[in-house]
């Protein structure tokens, strides 16, 4: 039996099938953003949440969480723009000194200021001399952060949004360690294959998980996710000892 696929966009309560989407989730990056399209009627407003599933037969998977960032109607098929968090994670502007002050505390008066209420903390902490955010928007605040938590102990700090909008703040390597293995393997989930990437099935895979190619261990790096006329996802991954 064959089981086609499809991705619908909840908003406001309501569910809207959409012709195309696509998003890229990279090691690195605090947020993705995502682009969607629909022919159907949508009422809709700046800043509403928006949910994306991918259907297939009755599984219903969540993969994209986001709120609406830009619209258009474009020859009927309204185009959407979507990022992850919310709109105070982007226009938002923090002032505030800290000395002798923890590095959670710091992180938990950001995050409370921006209405990061979803969320999973995880890494050392440690007593910071002198941290300063004088009007910083809220990326560059956390950019800052990691760097300084780098400095006291030396272990690397990634932060996302999960595809349920859940914020993570982790140390990288307890993290990777801490995720579920996904295999690829040729002529069965493989498509195609290129040195640093494969092209496999759409999923709600993202970067910093474990992955395993042709019984190789890697871990992926970035996903590049396509659904329109063409359904596809893009992982890139690295050598898994790099971690």
């Amino acid at each position: 039996m064959v089981v086609n696929n499809y991705i619908n966009m909840t908003l406001n309560g309501e569910d809207y099938l959409l012709s195309y989407f696509s998003f890229s989730n990279l090691k690195g990056a605090f947020y993705s953003i995502a682009n969607a399209k629909s022919f159907e009627e949508i009422d809709c407003k700046l800043g509403d949440e928006a949910k994306i599933k991918l259907i297939s037969g009755d599984d219903k998977t969540t993969i994209y969480t986001g709120f609406i960032d830009n619209f258009i109607l474009f020859n009927g098929e309204l185009n959407l723009v979507l990022k992850e968090g919310n709109t105070k994670f982007f226009g938002g502007k923090i002032l505030s000194n800290y000395r002798e002050e923890k590095a959670e505390s710091i992180l938990s008066d950001i995050l409370s200021e921006i209405e990061i209420t979803e969320k999973e903390i995880d890494f050392e902490d440690v007593e910071i001399e002198r941290f300063n955010l004088n009007f910083t928007p809220p990326h560059l605040a956390l950019t800052y952060l990691i760097d300084t938590i780098y400095h006291y102990t030396n272990k690397k700090i990634i932060c996302f949004f999960d595809a349920k909008g859940k914020f993570y703040f982790v140390e990288e390597k307890k993290y990777i360690d801490g995720t579920k293995e996904v295999e690829f393997n040729t002529g069965e989930n493989i498509l195609s294959a290129y040195p640093g990437h494969i092209e496999t099935f759409v999923s709600d895979l993202r970067h910093s998980n474990k992955i395993k190619i042709d019984d190789s261990s890697f871990i992926s790096s970035g996903i590049n996710f396509y659904f329109g006329s063409k359904q596809k996802m893009e992982v890139y991954f690295e050598p898994a000892e790099s971690n």
